[in-house]
């Protein structure tokens, strides 16, 4: 891409000037939301994979659910913090939270994981009620999912 024009130093010569093409990079997203509601929220992704160029980074969401636990057992504490750690770098590494408040959690991980965003300075969009003071601090808010696709359907969301 480019253009072209006269020289005002050389009347009748053409300049071409060419400007580098700007890459975009598609928008890493991660999605927030109780364990327990692991399987629904896989279906959110593929749906947003498949109307976006958008990278899903929830690899919490491909975890078995036998790792779903109210109470950290000793002899699991390491492989548990090791999700934890893996989460908040699946976290660091996006531009945009999503956190599902569908259910309501007795562990918390996801005020956590809004939490840690924040503090990074990256947005985050509450799906669903708004649970608590923090959820207000969301750059927006979808009372469904239904309206997050529609919202991306009118390309307000990018």
């Amino acid at each position: 891409m480019g253009w072209s024009s006269t020289s005002p130093g050389r009347p009748g010569t053409t300049v071409a000037i060419s400007f580098p093409r700007k890459e975009v990079t598609p928008l890493i997203v991660y999605i927030a939301g109780f364990f327990d509601a692991q399987q629904r929220l896989r279906a959110v992704r593929a749906q947003l994979k498949s109307m976006t160029s958008w990278v899903i980074r929830s690899r919490w969401l491909d975890e078995t659910a036998t790792q779903a636990t109210f109470v950290t057992p000793p002899d699991r504490s390491d492989e548990y913090r090791h999700y934890a750690k893996r989460d908040l770098d699946d976290i660091m590494d996006c531009d945009r939270l999503f956190v599902d408040t569908f259910d309501i959690t007795p562990r918390g991980g996801r005020e956590v994981e809004v939490g840690y965003a924040h503090a990074l300075d990256i947005p985050f969009i509450v799906v669903g009620p708004k649970r608590n003071v923090f959820h207000e601090l969301s750059i927006r808010h979808f009372e469904h999912w239904d309206d997050v696709y529609e919202a991306i359907r009118r390309k307000e969301l990018a």
